[in-house]
């Protein structure tokens, strides 16, 4: 195990218990309930699980879970086509009502069977109504969903899905052999009942205040439901007071992206009576509650407001005006500083994935999808944010959150795309002192996966051939994808590709017209001169080194490099970025970019000026250029999309009838 945050608590005569933590080295991350026995920590989870005469029960929630998330991904994607009334009801019919009836099915004789069981011992049975209670309340909440059947999208009934899915997760956690993974609390030890005692914690997206207690002598966890209980928290006090009761105090709660302090008031535990009480006037709260983040951290904020609407939108995109960047302004904008990489282009979804963060930055997992043909931010759930990792400079967590879903690496520069085979975001980097793993999001059910490989590139470009990519290391190679494996594998070349470069100043594409990869490098911070192409024939694995006729047009460079595009409407090459200069400035030497752009001519081994109107502006009306800028070409629309690391957009139409 590679476990992050975790805690432990030591009991006389040598005993002790854990539960809390990640671990990064599973794809569950949870790290279980481990009990301290001779000096030894060992996990006990599937001795609990085979006692737990529920745990079967507990499985197939999860499972129906899961099934109702991807009905309510599929319907929500639909409702960001912002389609016409009859092409929505033929696409729910065929897409969203399947799914979401097989699952009120199975959910329905699932909750039969549930209520029909006897013969169970005590506790067992208060956990079954206790389950009950909230899959009544999610059947009750999908009432609102079923409208989809009648050809009806509204936002509510994705709302509904989406509350009705927590509904589920809280019963099913009831009838788990242990408690909900959790990191930043500790359990208690209380010498009177022998007994200890777990509160709250944080499980990334969203904090508890449910109240557990493990018996060492049984080796069994107890849910319990106080009347009421001090409000969800996590990295809090607790203190066995050896009487029999337990204290907390202090502790965080969510706030924005951030956190504040709970106060120093002090709540107490009487484990025999199951009461909460403090002295203070803290109000208390329903028990087992989840609080989560509101705002642009919920999915539900992106939901609000009117209709995505297509025709409406299509209609301002085809009315652009040619070689001027143009910000779209979407109504509501995705949450984060989100700096240091580019965007996929998912096109068979027609959207824009945006993963990044990291260093610096915003570690989360989430990966906020822009749905180009409404002009839309969507988020596919709720934030997961890793208390000390927003803006932490280094390495961040390189696990799965306990949802499954992958955190945003250190840097993401160029290291991910949208993979045309997998129909998903393929990332292709690790981080340094780590394990090397593939990354795959699928942007329709908003879904994780990922897998070991030999190597990890920097910067992936698709091909006929499946992606390929780069490998900046010493010889003479690059990478390509094994679908069969789920690994990149290395082919060797004649001659080095691009052997002495990184991620953050090299660019990478492939070249359909003559079947070969195209990269651009520079040194260190210099801006990139345009004196030399490195090219990698794919046909007999040849590199070349291409020397344009006129690198003197693009004057003093390029400084940012990563977003370098081909575009087959115009067979050519283009830097997204401004043509720039340097100044000095106050004593010291500053790259100013401008608002001509660089493009290749491989036909003519030239390179060509493009005289733009402007730059894309964004956060607080400044360029969008730089190491933050993502640049992606739309063939569909013949439009060059443009985002800065806070979320705003822009888009341009080139000239397409003539060459520049």
């Amino acid at each position: 195990m590679r476990l992050a945050w975790t805690t432990f608590c030591k009991a006389p005569e040598g005993e002790g218990l854990a539960l809390d933590g990640l671990d990064q080295a599973s794809d569950r991350s949870r790290p279980h309930t481990r009990m301290l026995t001779d000096g030894k920590w060992k996990n006990i989870y599937s001795e609990l699980r085979e006692n737990n005469p529920l745990q079967s029960d507990c499985d197939r929630a999860y499972e129906l879970k899961v099934a109702l998330r991807r009905a309510r991904a599929r319907t929500r994607h639909i409702w960001f086509k912002g389609l016409e009334p009859e092409a929505e009801r033929k696409r729910l019919d065929a897409e969203a009502v399947p799914p979401f009836d097989a699952f009120l099915k199975q959910f329905d004789a699932f909750v039969d069977e549930l209520e029909g069981k006897d013969g169970l011992p005590q506790y067992e049975q208060g956990q079954v109504a206790f389950a009950l209670k909230h899959f009544m309340a999610a059947r009750e909440l999908l009432k609102t969903g079923e409208s989809i059947r009648q050809g009806i999208l509204k936002a509510e009934s994705i709302l509904a899905m989406q509350k009705a899915q927590v509904e589920i997760e809280i019963g099913a956690d009831a009838l788990d052999a242990e408690p909900t993974p959790r990191v930043l609390t500790t359990p208690a030890y209380d010498k009177k009942t022998g007994l200890y005692v777990l509160f709250g914690g944080d499980h990334f997206d969203y904090l508890t205040n449910d109240t557990w207690v493990f018996d060492p002598d049984e080796r069994k966890w107890f849910q319990k439901h106080p009347a009421s209980a001090p409000d969800p928290r996590a990295h809090h006090d607790i203190q066995a007071a050896g009487d029999g009761t337990i204290r907390i105090s202090k502790g965080y709660m969510y706030k924005g992206a951030g956190y504040v302090h709970v106060g120093k008031d002090v709540w107490t535990y009487d484990i025999e009576k199951n009461t909460w009480s403090t002295a203070s006037k803290m109000q208390s709260f329903a028990p087992d509650m989840r609080s989560y983040r509101g705002g642009s951290l919920h999915p539900s904020y992106f939901l609000a407001g009117p209709k995505p609407n297509a025709a409406e939108h299509e209609k301002k995109l085809a009315d652009l005006p040619v070689n001027e960047w143009v910000p779209m302004k979407p109504p509501r904008v995705r949450a984060g500083h989100r700096p240091w990489g580019t965007k996929a282009l998912a096109t068979d979804y027609d959207l824009i994935v945006d993963w990044n963060g990291g260093h610096s930055g915003y570690c989360s997992t989430t990966a906020p999808h822009y749905h180009l043909g409404v002009n839309r931010w969507e988020l596919p759930y709720p934030e997961e944010l890793p208390l000390g990792m927003i803006g932490a400079s280094g390495d961040a967590v390189w696990g799965l959150s306990f949802n499954g879903h992958r955190f945003i690496r250190n840097h993401s520069w160029a290291g991910y795309h949208y993979d045309r085979k997998l129909k998903k975001v393929l990332e292709t980097t690790s981080l340094r002192h780590t394990p090397p793993y593939l990354s795959t999001y699928d942007p329709l059910l908003a879904e994780w996966r990922r897998f070991k490989t030999p190597y990890t590139g920097s910067a992936p470009a698709w091909s006929p051939q499946g992606t390929l990519d780069v490998l900046f290391r010493p010889g003479a190679s690059y990478l390509q994808m094994d679908y069969a494996s789920m690994q990149l594998k290395k082919i060797k070349t004649k001659g080095e590709f691009l052997r002495k470069s990184a991620a953050d100043w090299t660019g990478i594409v492939y070249d359909s017209k003559r079947d070969r990869l195209m990269g651009i490098t520079r040194g260190g911070h210099d801006g990139y001169d345009g004196r030399s192409i490195r090219t990698v024939d794919l046909k007999s694995n040849t590199v070349i080194t291409l020397k344009p006729e006129n690198p003197e047009a693009i004057g003093d460079g390029c400084k940012y490099i990563r977003e370098w595009r081909y575009l087959p409407d115009l067979d050519l090459c283009l830097i997204c970025d401004g043509i720039g200069t340097r100044k000095k400035i106050r004593n010291k030497m500053q790259w100013i970019p401008g608002r001509k752009m660089a493009a290749y001519d491989p036909q003519r081994n030239r390179w060509l000026i493009l005289n733009i109107k402007n730059q894309p502006m964004g956060h607080r009306n400044r360029s969008m250029y730089g190491f933050s800028f993502g640049c992606r070409y739309d063939k569909k629309r013949k439009l060059l999309w443009g985002f800065d690391n806070y979320g705003h957009v822009c888009a341009m139409r080139l000239d397409l009838g003539a060459r520049f």
